[in-house]
């Protein structure tokens, strides 16, 4: 499987990969620009929360959050620069695309594929970079910084390669956690006799993000955004998982369908997986060097993902450039020996399956993306975002009642309200029955109270009874349901009997 190295990091590889990931993101752009995400979904959270400190509202202090504290900063940065809304937050997922292709360009230098391995790195790039759009800021910074993590691992550079990952902690306080213990035993079973100078550049970041993030949100806010047991919390709550949570529904298809796993990234998934699995622990074994270490890295990363931090079916994005890096290094061989291991019918055909299952991985999403290009609606109604015609329908007349009257767009998260300021909306983060504080609760009921009219999204009305406290106010707010559009359903108060 090893092949002899090719120049260290050749134009026409670099020219490629770039394009490619170009591509991918102009594809993705009608999703990126998704106007029922940034309404009601995961991309029109941080929309919110930038509205929310506006008001003096601190996250974990006034309402429940469980993310770090850091990308709110960067958030504010691009929103002061470029105004609050989701093109400027389409800006800054490409600035993360930037910043993730830098990372995973070195990586692949300083693994110094071979032929096989690097047409495999061509293909598989957008499975690496952003596969599908990154639900919320947090997850394309967290990318965007452990993947370069990696680089600087592979090149040797561990010191950095900690001082970046801790910085993650306090963009997502999960993986990072995990990566930045491997680096510490790494830099702890060095030779060198100043261990301690390779923690210098980590200890330095920790205490001045810290120290920012202290000033900014106080010493409390910034604590409580460092434990993960809320998150905890809902991941149990929510039944996520991978072998027996909802999870499952990623790689368990009902009714069977080889299809899916063909044209979807299920089968590349899945099989990627294995190979790494099987690849990675022999590196971890018999490897030599830098390279070899940090592909034995991404096979524990991704291990763990898989055991602990998977949640729903989309969960597989989040790390994804795990698989596609450590593939890299498994399918070039690096660290071993050519002949320290013969020749297995895995080992023959894993590397042409891979690549060809990477490149039809992407084909339900680029038929999707182009289906949104050619067929979604831009008008002032969706704020010019990318919306179906009957969502566009809805909320023209939406906006119209509530310029005539009080309505209030029951979500559990998104920046409906922001982005039509006519609608009320939840001043929360995101309502998780696990962790949603009680304050917030009472808080969105009084606003339920002060409405004659409420636009339920049809998925949360499906999730009401896990809310009886606001199935309840609209009970007793003599609520009726008057209109069913495709995405929801609108209540109107009526006198009581």
């Amino acid at each position: 499987m090893t092949e002899p190295a090719q120049p260290f990091l050749s134009r026409s590889w670099l020219l490629a990969t770039i394009a490619i990931v170009c591509a991918n993101f102009v594809l993705l752009v009608p999703s990126l620009l998704a106007f029922q995400s940034f309404m009601i979904g995961d991309l029109g959270w941080a929309i919110t929360v930038d509205a929310l400190w506006d008001q003096g509202l601190m996250p974990t202090r006034d309402y429940m959050y469980f993310y770090g504290l850091l990308t709110l900063i960067l958030d504010r940065a691009i929103f002061a620069l470029l105004g609050r809304g989701p093109n400027a937050q389409a800006v800054l997922y490409f600035l993360f695309n930037v910043a993730i292709t830098f990372g995973y360009v070195r990586f692949v230098a300083a693994a110094q594929l071979g032929r096989i391995a690097r047409i495999f790195a061509i293909v598989a790039a957008p499975l690496a970079v952003m596969p599908v759009v990154f639900p919320s800021p947090t997850h394309g910074l967290e990318a965007a910084l452990l993947i370069n993590a990696l680089a600087l691992q592979a090149r040797g550079r561990y010191s950095f390669a900690l001082a970046l990952v801790t910085a993650c902690v306090f963009v997502k306080p999960s993986m990072a956690l995990v990566y930045g213990a491997i680096l510490t035993a790494l830099i702890l079973f060095e030779s060198s006799r100043s261990k301690w100078r390779s923690f210098l550049p980590a200890i330095l970041t920790a205490l001045s993000t810290a120290g920012m993030l202290a000033a900014v949100f106080g010493t409390a806010a910034l604590v409580k955004s460092l434990s993960p047991a809320d998150g905890m919390k809902v991941y149990a709550d929510e039944h996520y998982g991978f072998f027996f949570g909802v999870g499952r529904g990623f790689w368990l298809v009902e009714p069977f369908t080889l299809w899916h796993y063909l044209l979807t990234p299920v089968g590349f998934w899945l099989l990627g997986t294995a190979v790494l699995i099987l690849g990675g622990f022999r590196t971890a074994v018999v490897g030599r060097g830098r390279v070899a270490t940090a592909t034995s890295t991404c096979t524990i990363l991704h291990i763990v993902f898989i055991c602990f931090l998977f949640g729903n079916h989309l969960s597989w994005i989040y790390y994804s450039y795990f698989l596609v890096l450590g593939l890299c290094g498994v399918l070039n061989g690096n660290g071993l020996a050519p002949r320290s291991a013969p020749p297995n019918l895995l080992s023959k055909c894993s590397p042409y399956a891979l690549i060809g299952l990477a490149a039809s991985a992407q084909v339900a999403t680029v038929a999707f993306s182009l289906l949104i290009w050619t067929s979604a609606t831009r008008t002032a109604d969706t704020c010019g975002l990318f919306a179906d015609q009957p969502n566009a329908n809805a909320w023209a007349e939406l906006r119209d009642l509530a310029q005539r009257d009080r309505v209030f767009l029951l979500a559990p998260t998104g920046a409906g309200h922001i982005l039509r300021p006519e609608v009320e909306g939840m001043r929360s983060w995101f309502l998780l029955r696990a962790a949603t504080r009680p304050e917030e609760i009472n808080a969105v009921r009084s606003q339920i109270r002060s409405a004659n009219w409420v636009i339920v999204p049809r998925d949360f009305a499906n999730q009401l009874d896990r809310w009886p406290e606001l199935s309840d106010e609209l009970r007793e707010g003599h609520f009726q349901l008057v209109k069913e559009y495709p995405q929801y359903l609108l209540l109107r108060r009526s006198p009581a009997k």
